[in-house]
């Protein structure tokens, strides 16, 4: 078994990543957490989505573990609305409304509600009360929506499953994983020992392992991928450092590096019953973060949209707004890789200020002054 690994090259790793990822046969094994995570995504985002799923499943590299499965169906049965994006959002805004009006009687004077251009407090309270109309509206028209998508998203995982799930002898792997489970946790070997406390189930990471497994094991399957946004230390760690391109190794921040390396004795298993060792756990930001990055030419058209979704940028500020604008305009990003932000030894190379000014003469709107240049340039052009 190998040691921690101390150093992460950024630029080797991601350019694994991409090569697994684009232009292998590899495996690749999703995570419950995955579908749920594809309920919360918007349509442009889980279009994209679909096609990179679709276009797996196509090539056969798209397996779902059984266990995956029982948990979704868990979920469908005893609580239907878990998938749903909008669950109780008309409870709470409707409760943050009326705490709204109690506060306006309570603390609001008549020269401050003046200066809110009502005559009278009664006045503002009408308006507040027509408000809660325009709000069930807006939830009416919400909701019709997301049952509209949520019904599709249903039906499409529902294809995906059926043409992908694993063919592996799920009830046996299921006792084996409880038998085992015990003196796995108790030793802290990967994967689930961080779940031993939980109440129900706490061995279903280990049937999940023992399902890619098993599956690599006769497939001959030397490579494998795991997406799973359940990155506790039961799967991955964190390297003391990374390298950056110009070969530089600084401490490890998860501002400068999304990606984790799976455990060792998870390394070492993998190579034991399959005898291959390249072995990927990736989250969804790990993911697409680097399927983004300027080593992947085609990236930001085929998966930007979905780096938008799972950096949660909804353009409430101006940086958001030029990263989005970015992700929204693939041409204009591969003009400033190749101009104003390429960089060959080092990023220091790039003028953050000609940079801000070259984006503000395309993006008018944009007042440079309050944008962090520096956050733009590291989410979208270190690679």
């Amino acid at each position: 078994m190998k040691s921690f690994q101390s150093t992460l090259s950024i630029s080797q790793y991601e350019t694994e990543i991409i090569e697994i990822i684009e232009k292998s046969d590899t495996p690749i094994f999703i995570d419950t957490n995955l579908i749920a995570w594809s309920f919360r995504l918007n349509g442009a985002a889980f279009e994209q989505l679909n096609v990179w799923l679709s276009k797996l499943a196509s090539n056969h590299r798209l397996f779902i573990p059984q266990w995956v499965v029982h948990e979704y169906n868990q979920h469908l049965r005893s609580n239907p609305n878990f998938f749903k994006k909008s669950k109780d959002f008309d409870k709470t805004l409707h409760a943050s409304l009326e705490e709204l009006k109690e506060l306006t009687l309570s603390l609001l004077n008549t020269q401050d509600i003046k200066k809110l251009n009502f005559d009278n407090r009664i006045k503002l309270l009408e308006a507040l009360d027509n408000s809660k109309d325009l709000i069930d509206s807006c939830l009416e028209a919400i909701v019709a929506e997301n049952n509209k998508q949520h019904n599709k998203l249903i039906d499409f995982w529902e294809k995906i499953i059926e043409e992908n799930n694993l063919k592996s002898p799920f009830h046996q792997i299921v006792l084996e994983a409880e038998a085992e489970s015990k003196v796995r946790f108790e030793s802290r070997l990967s994967p689930g020992f961080s779940d031993k406390n939980k109440a129900n189930n706490n061995y279903g990471d280990l049937a999940i392992w023992k399902e890619i497994l098993h599956h690599c094991k006769i497939s001959g399957s030397k490579s494998v991928v795991f997406i799973t946004n359940d990155i506790k230390e039961d799967w991955v760690y964190s390297p003391s450092n990374v390298k950056l391109d110009d070969g530089k190794a600084i401490k490890y921040s998860p501002k400068i590096c999304k990606y984790k390396l799976p455990n060792p004795d998870l390394v070492n298993e993998f190579a034991t019953i399959t005898g291959g060792k390249n072995l990927y756990v990736l989250s969804t930001q790990a993911l697409f973060h680097a399927l983004t990055s300027g080593r992947n030419p085609f990236g930001i058209n085929d998966y930007g949209k979905i780096k938008l979704a799972v950096q949660g940028h909804l353009g409430k500020t101006d940086t958001e707004k030029v990263i989005a604008w970015f992700i929204d305009n693939p041409d204009l990003y591969k003009e400033a890789i190749k101009g104003i932000c390429f960089w060959e030894w080092n990023p220091d190379e790039v003028n953050l200020e000609e940079f801000a000014e070259w984006t503000e003469k395309k993006l008018p709107a944009i007042k440079k002054d309050k944008v962090d240049w520096t956050q733009i340039f590291v989410d979208l052009f270190i690679f």
